[in-house]
């Protein structure tokens, strides 16, 4: 839609997936997977208020991101969570 953007997060470290973030859904920065080429995006986390930063881990198997803490965003945290969205964890 008009005014929305999607950016590249982190690429895993084998290089066949693409985590990607954005706010083309409406409602604030939202994490996806996806194939390197692009195909089959899948949404892993849709928190009301946007995401940002992300980065995976060495192995491949989690992601680590600046999380927010309140419904305006205002306040962020790190946290973690499985590559799949499973298991999310706030670190700080």
């Amino acid at each position: 839609p008009p005014g929305s953007s999607d950016f590249i997060g982190a690429w895993a470290p084998d290089g066949a997936k693409l985590m990607v973030y954005g706010n083309s859904a409406g409602n604030g920065d939202d994490m996806y997977i996806a194939n390197a080429d692009g195909s089959d995006l899948n949404p892993i986390e849709q928190e009301p208020v946007g995401e940002g930063s992300p980065e995976y881990g060495p192995l491949g198997t989690q992601l680590c991101f600046i999380s927010p803490t309140n419904s305006y965003g205002h306040e962020r945290e790190v946290a973690v969570m499985n590559a799949d969205g499973s298991n999310y964890r706030q670190l700080t």
